[in-house]
């Protein structure tokens, strides 16, 4: 009896991961090709209410490339360590370190939107708050890597970041942005 309940929970949880698509199994991509086949044949024909339609435009990230940093910037960074390939002792991407060096002064928030670090330490949060201009205002959502182990946590929590209040709810631009942890 044991025995059936136990494959009757692993092939709901396939089913499951197989009709939502969260987990790749090899029909995986079969099943999302079709699905988009049938949303696109029902925008075509007009069969979707005008507020699902325009979700559509959604499907592709639309915003333009650009080299130009105005006054007054805000700039979302996330999994600014870069990749997986980056080692313990790691601060960010060359690239992220670079771009907050020579712009943090045209900035007027920076937000990391989690895994700032690789393996956090207390020094490279305070490196962090010293690589950018002081008047900047940088706030973090933190990802697991940042707080998900006990020893990250603990880190974030003593760093000038952790002593933040979460969820942190302010206003970009008349729009609210909040910030978890």
């Amino acid at each position: 009896m044991k025995t059936i309940i136990i494959f009757i929970m692993i092939f709901v949880s396939f089913l499951y991961g197989i009709l939502v698509g969260r987990y790749q199994y090899p029909p995986f991509h079969l099943i999302k090709n079709l699905k988009n086949f049938i949303i696109s044949e029902a925008v075509s024909i007009s069969e979707i209410s005008p507020s699902k339609l325009s979700l559509t435009k959604f499907k592709r990230c639309n915003i333009p490339k650009t080299s130009v940093i105005n006054n007054n910037s805000t700039v979302f960074v996330g999994h600014a360590y870069g990749s997986h390939s980056s080692t313990a002792e790691s601060f960010l991407s060359p690239h992220v370190e670079k771009f907050i060096k020579m712009n943090s002064s045209k900035l007027n928030l920076l937000v990391f939107t989690g895994d700032v670090f690789s393996v956090p330490s207390l020094e490279k949060w305070k490196k962090l708050r010293n690589i950018a201009d002081r008047k900047l205002d940088i706030l973090i959502a933190p990802g697991n890597h940042d707080v998900g182990r006990p020893d990250s946590n603990n880190i974030f929590k003593i760093s000038e970041f952790g002593k933040q209040t979460y969820p942190i709810i302010t206003n970009l631009n008349n729009v609210p942005l909040i910030l978890g942890k």
